[in-house]
């Protein structure tokens, strides 16, 4: 989806897991990288901060691009510190 909608930010709205359910699968990887099929996306930076963290992933096909994953770690209201 990424690669095909051209996009430079993925935004998750929930955790992985909320109150002992599984909210959402992992599909992105944990440490150096990962391919599916002809694309393949290797982790470059974590930033864990207080609410979210930000991943920062390179997506190679043809050519490479930079995308930010921001991701929730805490439940209530998103606010998003800086505009996307």
């Amino acid at each position: 989806m990424v690669w095909e909608q051209k996009t430079s930010s993925v935004v998750m709205m929930t955790r992985l897991e909320e109150r002992a359910r599984i909210k959402c699968d992992q599909y992105w990887p944990s440490r150096s990288s990962e391919s599916y099929g002809p694309i393949t996306v290797a982790s470059v930076e974590v930033q864990e901060l207080a609410t979210y963290c930000i991943r920062t992933f390179h997506v190679t096909k043809v050519a490479i691009f930079k995308i930010f994953f921001f991701g929730r770690t805490k439940t209530g209201s998103l606010i998003c510190p800086f505009p996307l």
